[in-house]
């Protein structure tokens, strides 16, 4: 390649922030605009604040810093047209491309999705990696298509998971693989780089995540019940509301252990509950509360929650 590739870069949440900043660093780029979610109304007093990938795009000062409420509109498809990106790069932005964007650039858009596609398809990938107890997950760079995360593969990064992973730590995990490997992918497509189709034989899809998704069902496994710990940390977290002599309080589960239980009590009930250990049995096995997040308090040890309270 004799000139810089110029790329327009879509993204929104943690993940994305990594590949921006490798993208505006490479002497092999031309960044020539972010696009990114729209400022949100956030805390008490509802103060707009910029997404995460927003944020990092005004701190590096990058001229062009697009916040549409949707890419679909003639007026931005006009404006993208006018910046002549040879490829548009996209990882976790949010919103849907239509073939008017997606048939722009010269080489596409090249979307970075955090699961060895065909599985994991759609909005929350890594969450689901966790629920099923995966033991290696990565980043597929791919071209996309009016599909949902159907389009051909370039190549796939993989990367292994570890039993303390949480959906916080696999993010970050790979939003660095992929800025690790972006540039030279690129560069590698815009020299001709294979694309291979999808087997949708062996797709697999996840939808978004709500926040009753979280509440602690007792009946289930303990290894599922960890597994969501990890996989909806920070947020919606495995959860749960105890009463405490008049008050109900919301309790997270921050982290947890799993151990064996043959007795005959009934999921959550307490196999023990004092200043040792905070143990709840479970459909099968039973979960030790190592820490937990009371809501309005700090997050503390079960045992420590547990000395100020009356159960």
């Amino acid at each position: 390649m004799s000139e810089n590739l110029k790329v327009y870069f879509m993204g929104t949440g943690d993940i994305a922030v990594p590949v921006l900043k490798e993208l505006f660093q490479s002497e092999r780029i031309d960044l020539v605009g972010v696009c990114t979610q729209p400022d949100r109304a956030k805390g008490r007093k509802k103060v707009l604040t910029p997404s995460p990938l927003g944020a990092v795009a005004e701190a590096l000062a990058i001229e062009v810093i697009d916040k549409p409420k949707t890419v679909n509109t003639a007026e931005f498809v006009s404006h993208l047209k006018g910046l002549k990106a040879d490829v548009v790069v996209v990882i976790a932005f949010g919103q849907l491309l239509k073939s008017e964007v997606l048939d722009l650039p010269r080489l596409g858009c090249i979307n970075l999705h955090a699961s060895i596609l065909p599985k994991y398809r759609g909005a929350s990938p890594i969450n689901a990696v966790l629920l099923n107890g995966d033991a290696e997950t990565g980043v597929t760079v791919m071209r996309m298509e009016k599909g949902l995360d159907t389009g051909p593969v370039n190549t796939i990064h993989t990367l292994p998971i570890t039993s303390d992973d949480t959906y916080s730590s696999l993010e970050v995990k790979l939003g660095d693989l992929g800025a690790s490997t972006i540039v030279d992918d690129l560069v590698s497509i815009a020299s001709g780089a294979e694309f291979i189709a999808q087997n949708d034989a062996d797709a697999t899809h996840v939808g978004k995540i709500s926040k009753n998704d979280g509440l602690a069902d007792w009946s289930l496994d303990a290894v599922q019940l960890e597994r969501i710990s990890r996989a909806y940390f920070p947020w919606p977290g495995l959860f749960f509301f105890l009463k405490t002599g008049k008050r109900e309080r919301k309790i997270s589960v921050v982290k947890a252990t799993v151990l064996a239980d043959e007795s005959n009590l009934e999921p959550g009930a307490y196999i023990q509950a004092d200043k040792e250990a905070w143990i709840v049995k479970c459909g099968t096995g039973a979960l030790r509360l190592d820490l937990v997040g009371p809501d309005g308090s700090p997050q503390m040890s079960g045992p420590d929650f547990l000395r100020g309270v009356t159960l």
